[in-house]
Parts: C-alpha cells; structure tokens; sequence
C-alpha cells in the first residue's frame, strides 16, 4: 500500500515509503523524517538542479499542489505533486528522479518509459547510450540523462491518461530490461 498521498493535515503523520518495485532504497529507511511544505520549498530551490526547480514552478502554476513529502537530504527525499495526475519528484544519492502516475494514488511510472513510449520509437533509440556494455560513468544528476523534465512534462502529462499507454509502458520496460541486460 502507498502512504501519504492525501492532501490533509493527516498525511503528514504517514510513514514515507513506497510500493515495490517502484521505491527508492533511500526513501524507506527510518531516518527520513517528514518535512513542511517551506522546508520542502526551501530544499528544492537549494539542492535540486534548475530545470527539475523550473519543473516544480511549472507544475505549482498549473494547478498541482504539493500532497506529501519526506526526507531532508539528497540521500533520500521525495516530493509528491497532485493534480490531474502525480508527480513524483524523488533525490537518492544526489540523483535526481521523476516518475509519474496517470491519477493520484494510481501506479507511477519511470519517466524514461513513459518518454520512450510516448515516443513510438524503441526504448535503445530513445536512449541510444543506455545499456549494459555503455561505458560507465559518472552518476548523472538528473535522469534520463540529457532530457529537460520542463520541457516534456507537460506533454507527457497530456498523453498519460490516454488509451494505450500501459501497453506502451510496458513495451518500453521490457526493451530497456533487454538493453539494460543483455550480455553482448
């Protein structure tokens, strides 16, 4: 069961965790301590990158409200944002992630399927540098690498409630679980 997703007084007093397989290791541990909604701002606007901040800014002046948050550091924290769908803003390690489900409470998807199945292209072309034989690099900051969450979001969320789009998820999970895995 997913926790802390009501917009009330009570969701604050809900433990900061998530359904597998979809959880971030950090985010689970008993030391994330749930924060307010100023701490919340104020930890964004002083360790997140400028286009996930740019993200929340779009998100806040397009109707969607903070519903629950946890965590205080970026070695664990996450941020949930409600409105016609839920953003999921997670920071584990220092690496920024977003994830979104087609309605509040609904099962959240990876961005980077629901970008490369939103694309119509296979997950490798969508992100050609991603696989198992990639040569290893730095941990990015923001994932998907490369990709200005701003700037796709609104497109996504647009897309995301139509018909289709878990077969299209799905797809997409099973390419990226072949390429991530594949031992060429």
């Amino acid at each position: 069961m997913r926790h802390g997703h009501e917009a009330d007084d009570r969701a604050a007093a809900r433990p900061c965790a998530l359904s597998a397989p979809y959880a971030r290791s950090a985010l689970s541990a008993p030391y994330a301590r749930i924060v307010t909604p100023l701490e919340a701002d104020e930890f964004i606007r002083s360790h997140a990158p400028e286009d996930v901040q740019a993200t929340v800014a779009w998100l806040q002046a397009n109707g969607y409200s903070l519903s629950s948050q946890c965590g205080d550091n970026t070695f664990g924290a996450r941020f949930v944002f409600v409105g016609a769908a839920e953003v999921q803003i997670t920071v584990d390690r220092s690496q920024w992630f977003l994830d979104v489900a087609c309605e509040p409470g609904a099962r959240s998807w990876h961005y980077d399927l629901l970008l490369a199945a939103r694309s119509g292209q296979t997950y490798g072309t969508t992100f050609p540098t991603e696989s198992a034989t990639a040569v290893k690099r730095q941990p990015r900051r923001q994932v998907p690498d490369g990709v200005s969450w701003c700037q796709t979001l609104p497109d996504v969320l647009g897309w995301v409630r139509g018909p289709g789009v878990g077969e299209a998820i799905e797809r997409a999970s099973r390419q990226r679980f072949a390429l991530m895995w594949s031992r060429k």
